[in-house]
């Protein structure tokens, strides 16, 4: 878009698809009780998420979750310029 001799600006809108390999290693300075971590276990492994995999494992330090899956989305974006 022209806005002037020295402005301009760009919009953006494009999808984008990516494959993910992702290992989370959350730690907590206060130790989980093996209710705690049996609760955790039990909530993460209740989600119903068809097209990705996913492994958790939680012991009194830390909660470990391995996502092995595909992503999707839509970027956009807005920029200004001025040329010196």
């Amino acid at each position: 878009m022209y806005l002037g001799k020295n402005y301009n600006s760009g919009f953006y809108f494009a999808p984008y698809y990516r494959y993910t390999n992702v290992v989370g290693r959350p730690k907590s300075g206060i130790p989980l009780s093996a209710e705690d971590q049996e609760n955790i276990l039990e909530e993460v492994n209740g989600f119903d998420i068809p097209i990705i995999k996913y492994e958790v494992d939680a012991d009194s330090k830390e909660v470990r979750v391995k996502i092995d899956g595909p992503w999707a989305g839509l970027r956009s974006g807005l920029s200004f310029g001025y040329r010196f």
